[in-house]
């Protein structure tokens, strides 16, 4: 299986369309969803995982940036953007392009990992070494320094042991 990582800056047309358009299909909410109102980080870098036609089946988009946990400066990673079309779910894509994503920010050496995800999806996360964070998460919206709820934040361990609670300060939008 081909897997890329590019900055997400120079991403080629072709696969910024194909991205764009994986991103719509898998993330599309209701309008009254409170994750639609959110402002999103803009991704440093994409791992993309392709199809045998060389086609994006999945895509990993991640984050890097400086951020606080129970106010000490702290190098964060995010990951984001796990998405696999539906007709190819299942074979390895996401965890394919996961996987280079994660290889991508262990070279970074960042003290911390950290993602959001559905509850249904912990155990995929925990098999590449996420644990479940039951501290706050405090992320930017608006200006505004709120708590990050919508879904359950995991952590991975970088140059830091990754911890079980406390405070989790983004410094800026989610991923």
């Amino acid at each position: 299986m081909i897997t890329e990582l590019h900055p997400s800056a120079d991403l080629s047309p072709e696969d910024r369309a194909a991205t764009g358009a994986l991103t719509d299909a898998a993330f599309t909410l209701p309008p009254d969803d409170p994750a639609s109102l959110m402002r999103w980080a803009d991704p440093d870098e994409t791992a993309i995982a392709r199809d045998p036609d060389g086609g994006v089946a999945a895509m990993v988009v991640v984050v890097h940036r400086d951020g606080l946990l129970d106010g000490t400066p702290v190098r964060l990673a995010g990951i984001g953007g796990v998405a696999t079309w539906p007709a190819l779910r299942r074979r390895g894509y996401a965890r394919a392009a996961l996987e280079r994503a994660l290889a991508a920010i262990d070279a970074h050496d960042p003290d911390l990992t950290m993602l959001i995800c559905d509850p249904a999806r912990v155990p995929f996360y925990a098999s590449v070494g996420f644990v479940p964070f039951a501290g706050t998460t405090w992320m930017e919206q608006d200006g505004e320094r709120v708590v990050l709820d919508y879904e359950p934040t995991m952590i991975r361990a970088g140059r830091l042991p990754a911890p079980a609670d406390g405070d989790l300060d983004l410094c800026g939008p989610p991923w």
